[in-house]
């Protein structure tokens, strides 16, 4: 799968691709990217789905890695 990721340059420059269809980040490239521990990233997804603004089947896949392990994306 081909995918793209937000990023952040050293003066806080956001880089957003332009394909927004394979943007999609793993908890810890969001977790770097915001600045916010493993914790209070799936606090703050959790709640996201239980207020209903997301789904699961909407913002969330599983890829496997090339060594075996499967990671979610977001």
């Amino acid at each position: 799968m081909k995918r793209t990721v937000i990023t952040v340059d050293g003066n806080g420059m956001l880089s957003i691709p332009s394909n927004l269809q394979d943007l999609w980040m793993s908890e810890g490239e969001l977790v770097d990217m915001l600045h916010v521990t493993a914790m209070k990233l799936h606090a703050v997804i959790r709640s996201i789905y239980k207020d209903g603004l997301l789904t699961v089947s909407e913002v969330q896949q599983k890829q496997e890695t090339s060594n075996g392990i499967w990671q979610t994306l977001y």
